[in-house]
């Protein structure tokens, strides 16, 4: 399932600057909290969890840098299966 998220946001990330899914793909809203029964992670900080990164350190526009490097992103995103392939393994 990851595999597909980050070869889906890899592509959407790729498009020009004036779509529309680019543009909202990363959204961060600028007003106060969200309401209740909302749930507190952005696509954002999804995103960067899958990148390995649960201290928020990798920004929006380095995401973007990272997807516009095709293959650099397949081979992360390989990595990734991977990693969870041998985390796999290691529990049973």
């Amino acid at each position: 399932m990851i595999h597909c998220k980050l070869t889906f946001l890899g592509h959407i990330l790729r498009l020009l600057n004036e779509e529309s899914a680019k543009q909202y793909a990363l959204y961060i809203p600028k007003h106060g909290k969200r309401r209740r029964g909302r749930q507190n992670t952005t696509y954002l900080r999804y995103v960067q969890q899958l990148l390995g990164d649960n201290e928020g350190l990798i920004k929006e526009s380095q995401v973007t840098e990272i997807a516009q490097d095709h293959v650099g992103w397949r081979k992360l995103d390989d990595f990734y299966i991977l990693q969870i392939s041998f985390s796999l393994k290691r529990i049973h």
